[in-house]
């Protein structure tokens, strides 16, 4: 400033990737399927910003750069996500980058659900995007190779299933639905099949909509986490109380609930939604209340969020 300066030394540790021989890693959460895992790894825009793509352990992914212990990972020329680098396992250096030609799709349908299945011969990573009634399903480093595009038995929730390659290794592919979209899923299967498990709308009564799903409630956080209110009334009390009599209201109209805590007990944070898959629940309810900054009003600042 003006005619003083400031002189200090940043530990900084810096190095050039060769942009020919970028290193390759796979999807690997170290960490067992349980309690503090879901067995995906989480990309984000930027290191420290919203979740946003999901991938299942040994997604193949290739890195072109690092920051804060996290790896970016090229999608695509104009698309980076990032990851943290602890949840990457590295290959050998060498590694050629993920590819694939994108094969046969084809569609089985089943009782709860329709099986989309796309023949590749890499896990590379894919984004999913959802409308009102239709799925998109996108595939980075894939190029198109599908003949056949397989419906099976006509189905009444598919009206329409077509691919397309809108950018080079970018494989897309839309399923337009006749109802609203009621949920999906994504896996590997060995031979390295992407599935994107599409279920089925329930039978809604107009009468009598609740009646017959299965609703999962959520009372969010458990001892030791969550907030307090100046009474010293605790986020995890206030969130059952609600759940509790919630699960009253949904009963009195014909729904069946599944509480994924009923007392005070601690549940871990992915255990809370296995439960809700696991016993196939219609719907998956978490109950939160959030904790509002000193000195503000809570009479005059209030309301209700839903994600």
């Amino acid at each position: 400033m003006g005619s003083d300066t400031a002189r200090a030394p940043l530990a900084l540790r810096l190095d050039v990737l060769d942009p020919h021989r970028l290193p390759v890693g796979t999807a690997h959460d170290p960490r067992p399927a349980s309690g503090a895992n879901d067995g995906y790894v989480v990309g984000r825009p930027a290191p420290g910003t919203t979740s946003h793509w999901f991938w299942p352990n040994t997604t193949r992914l290739l890195l072109d750069g690092e920051r804060d212990d996290e790896f970016r990972v090229r999608l695509s020329d104009d698309l980076h996500v990032w990851v943290p680098a602890a949840e990457v396992a590295l290959l050998p250096p060498g590694t050629p980058p993920p590819a694939s030609l994108a094969g046969t799709v084809r569609l089985d349908p089943a009782p709860e659900w329709i099986d989309v299945r796309i023949a590749l011969a890499r896990r590379l990573p894919f984004a999913v995007e959802e409308d009102e009634r239709a799925l998109t399903l996108n595939i980075y480093g894939a190029s198109a190779a599908t003949d056949w595009l397989l419906y099976g038995a006509t189905d009444p929730l598919v009206e329409r299933a077509e691919w397309s390659q809108p950018a080079d290794r970018v494989y897309r592919l839309r399923i337009e639905l006749a109802r609203p979209v009621w949920g999906y899923q994504t896996f590997w299967t060995p031979g390295d099949d992407l599935v994107l498990r599409i279920r089925r709308p329930p039978a809604i009564d107009p009468g009598r909509p609740l009646r017959g799903l299965l609703i999962a409630l959520d009372p969010g956080h458990g001892p030791p986490e969550g907030r307090w209110g100046p009474t010293r009334l605790t986020e995890s009390e206030a969130n059952l109380a609600i759940a509790l009599r919630l699960r009253e209201l949904l009963e009195r109209a014909g729904a069946r609930v599944l509480l994924t805590r009923t007392d005070t007990s601690a549940v871990g944070l992915y255990d809370r939604p296995r439960m809700a898959a696991d016993a196939g629940a219609h719907l998956f309810v978490s109950i939160h209340n959030n904790a509002l900054p000193d000195g503000v009003n809570p009479f005059e600042n209030n309301g209700t969020s839903t994600f």
